[in-house]
């Protein structure tokens, strides 16, 4: 939470909002990470913080979070479905794997 922390007190400082990761984000995750004299935890932060908002001004979030999941027991059976949403929120085990891999070029 401390990356978070350092993103929102660096946007406040510049005179932003979360509102506007997404545009920073557009133009130039680099830029944007040294304009506000992130940390690489910050940079890491921003870059998860700005896709959020980036989906959240898309409308994408909402239909990506309504979607239905198998949820788990622990021997991997599917015990029921729930939305992605809940299944976050309550820690539920899934099948679904996001991976995210960042290229500094």
């Amino acid at each position: 939470w401390a990356a978070e922390e350092e993103v929102r007190a660096a946007l406040a400082k510049a005179g932003l909002t979360t509102k506007d990761l997404a545009a920073l984000r557009a133009h130039d995750r680099e830029r944007a990470v040294r304009r506000l004299r992130l940390s690489p935890a910050g940079g890491v932060a921003f870059e998860r913080l700005s896709a959020i908002a980036r989906a959240q001004s898309e409308g994408t979030d909402e239909t990506h979070l309504g979607q239905e999941l198998d949820v788990l027991d622990a021997e991997g059976n599917m015990i029921m479905q729930r939305p992605r949403s809940d299944v976050h929120r309550g820690g539920l085990w899934h099948r679904v794997v996001n991976v995210w891999v960042f290229c500094p070029d």
